[in-house]
């Protein structure tokens, strides 16, 4: 038997990272779908002021890019920083950032979809798909950096 009490939370920090997985794999293949494949679109006539409404939706789509990049990158940070950053005595905190990066990550693939180039949405939804599957090797202790030096 082992000296060391049980990890806290560690049960729900693999259910959590599960569904974390589960969230951003949905994300890049959503965004991939439907970034790759566009609906036809009607013919329609042009006048004076359908191209004034298209440049007022170009400017607010530039927005709505913007903001779902920095969301998602942002909750991508706080997934990778969950995992990789703090060891299995913080648990409870992994689990919370965790969670606030999934829902963040959400909220910028979605602002991020509706805005002008769809593609910028995939590459950050792939992101996040690699940053939390390639962090599973680590999420019982975490990468910390002071295990992997020698002890003297």
């Amino acid at each position: 038997m082992s000296d060391q009490p049980p990890a806290p939370l560690a049960g729900t920090l693999r259910v959590l990272y599960f569904l974390a997985l589960l969230g951003v794999t949905l994300a890049v293949v959503l965004t991939g779908v439907f970034t790759n494949y566009e609906r036809p679109q009607a013919p329609r006539e042009e006048d004076e002021f359908t191209r004034q409404f298209e440049d007022e939706g170009a400017a607010q789509g530039d927005y709505e890019r913007n903001v779902g990049l920095i969301l998602a990158l942002t909750g991508t940070g706080l997934m990778g920083a969950a995992i990789l950053g703090l060891n299995s005595r913080f648990n409870p905190v992994r689990s919370g950032l965790l969670l606030a990066g999934l829902g963040l990550f959400g909220a910028g693939v979605g602002v991020g979809s509706t805005g002008s180039n769809d593609w910028i949405t995939f590459v950050t939804s792939a992101l996040g798909f690699v940053t939390v599957a390639g962090s599973f090797p680590w999420l019982e202790e975490g990468l910390v950096i002071g295990r992997m030096r020698g002890s003297a």
